[in-house]
């Protein structure tokens, strides 16, 4: 049940706390106010809203809500923001994992809402089985599993088998593999390998050029010491000037020495044999479209089919026969289920044609077709279609295709029977009223009443005989503030306060008239 919601910088609200009543609780206000903006707010776990549900007032929308459940209180927020962030009991969570809790809380029911009616009615209905006829459904599940152990077994030995017009693709696959022979990571390895042979390429290269600079600077030094020495013979040169030509060009000779030690070069792979295999294998990897890694575990693989192509065959055989004999235990298990589903479908629908009929659908009949699927599944082999027929003489048609008026009440007959079995406390209607008016509008009240006796409703209507009939009321106005729109929500729980708010709904009559007109509507809660 929600007790309280807080609303911060969300649309035109600035700040705004709702305090619920565990019963029913309706929202009202003037055409164009914004009374479904409570529902919307509530649907925000189902939905993904846009920034532009952000205010005002800050960079961020807040929604606060305290919520009991199992005698326990909890918080709840939303963060609308750049980003949309919830947290249950102060810790964040995904968005799945707010709708998986919200589903357990809130039942939002609003215009054009009607998934309920249209998908997972073998659930609904297996929701009122009793405990022997879940146990029959607990059966099936149990057999089912074994079956379905052996259906997954063999599309895993599917998997494997190799057919007659796939055996002669995978035999020239094998021989194109083999042809290159490749090993793990050999391609990798090899542009490593071409890298540093480039390397050693481009130092020797270097390395060669530097020779041969220092040795045709040799060759001139030498020249040098030869007519240094002349001239000293001669006199013409000093003694500490010839010196240091020798010096120069035995300096010259050791670097040419320590440069061909520290650079001898060890023998250099043929570079074009490398990139010949590297060719091959991106060749490979180009027609096979997968890594070498991959075409060696597909060379693998696909070995271990051909040669063992007899043998899986042999036990897929084998397995096709368990399969049958469990589907052969499986069928009556099923057909017993479908039966029980028979009955409880019987009693549902009593229940709801009565609900039907305090909803002024008295001529309404209900129907359903129970097919059976060729394949299993889960929840058995059943199909179900609920259908109805609203009009005499007219013929059974799918709940897709009722009008919207006659799909509001066809649904809240059925919520009205679901929420004895469900544990969900809080269901919101917004505006399923609309276009009902008089003796129905009146048979809806009293379904809602009844609801209210056992769940939280919060219902938004333009209906005064619902409105007034309501525990607390609270009246959603607007107004304009600084050149904003303000919207603010107020709370009436006196019978007196509440006539007053609810006869803006009577536009047809004048203020006294429609006090007393919304007095009459009054019925002992």
């Amino acid at each position: 049940m929600i007790r309280k919601l807080r609303i911060l910088n969300y649309l035109f609200i600035k700040d705004q706390t709702i305090n619920f009543n565990p019963g029913m609780n309706v929202f009202i206000g003037e055409s164009g106010v914004g009374k479904s903006l409570i529902a919307n707010i509530l649907m925000i776990p189902e939905k993904k809203p846009k920034k532009e549900m952000v205010g005002k007032w800050g960079e961020e929308a807040i929604i606060e809500l305290e919520i009991t459940r199992d005698s326990s209180l909890e918080q709840v927020k939303f963060i609308i923001s750049d980003k949309l962030t919830f947290y249950i009991k102060g810790e964040i969570v995904t968005q799945k994992k707010m709708k998986d809790y919200w589903q357990e809380v809130v039942d939002v029911h609003s215009q054009g809402n009607y998934q309920l009616l249209y998908s997972s009615q073998l659930e609904i209905i297996d929701s009122f089985m009793t405990d022997r006829e879940k146990n029959i459904k607990q059966k099936y599940l149990e057999k089912y599993l074994e079956y379905d152990k052996k259906r997954e077994e063999i599309k895993e030995l599917q998997s494997l088998l190799i057919t007659d017009s796939d055996k002669e693709l995978y035999t020239y696959h094998l021989a194109e593999i083999a042809k290159i022979s490749p090993k793990q990571n050999e391609d990798e390895e090899l542009f490593v390998k071409l890298k540093q042979i480039k390397n050693k390429l481009d130092l020797e290269r270097s390395v060669n050029k530097i020779k041969s600079g220092l040795e045709q600077a040799g060759e001139g030094l030498q020249t040098a010491v030869l007519e240094a020495d002349k001239m000293f013979n001669s006199g013409l040169l000093g003694k500490e000037l010839v010196d240091k030509i020798n010096e120069v060009f035995a300096l010259q000779e050791d670097v040419l020495w320590q440069v061909t030690k520290s650079t001898d070069m060890d023998r250099i792979e043929d570079i074009g044999d490398i990139e010949d295999r590297l060719s091959d294998l991106e060749s490979l990897k180009g027609r096979f479209k997968r890594s070498i890694e991959e075409i060696i575990l597909y060379q693998e693989k696909i070995k271990d089919q051909l040669d063992n192509r007899d043998y899986y065959q042999a036990k897929m055989e084998k397995k096709e026969k368990e399969l049958l004999e469990e589907k052969s235990r499986l069928v009556p298990i099923a057909d017993e289920l479908t039966n029980t589903r028979k009955l409880v479908l019987e009693r549902v629908l009593t229940q709801i044609r009565e609900s039907l009929r305090m909803l002024k659908l008295d001529k309404t009949e209900l129907s359903y077709v129970l097919k059976k699927k060729d394949t299993f599944d889960s929840s058995g082999n059943d199909e179900l279609e609920l259908l109805i027929k609203v009009n005499v003489g007219s013929s059974f048609v799918s709940l897709t295709e009722l009008s919207g008026g006659e799909t509001s009440r066809v649904l809240l007959a059925f919520k009205s029977v679901l929420l004895k079995i469900s544990p969900i406390c809080t269901y919101v209607f917004d505006e399923i009223d609309s276009g009902v008016s008089g003796d129905i509008a009146f048979k809806v009240m009293e379904v809602m009443r009844s609801m209210a006796s056992a769940k939280q409703l919060i219902v938004v209507t333009h209906s005064p005989m619902i409105a007034v009939n309501t525990d607390v009321l609270f009246m959603i106005k607007k107004s304009f503030m600084d050149n904003h729109t303000v919207i603010n929500v107020e709370q009436f729980i006196s019978q007196d306060d509440i006539f007053k708010e609810v006869s803006i709904l009577v536009t047809d009559k004048s203020s006294e008239e429609a006090q007393a007109y919304v007095k009459s509507l009054v019925r002992k809660r």
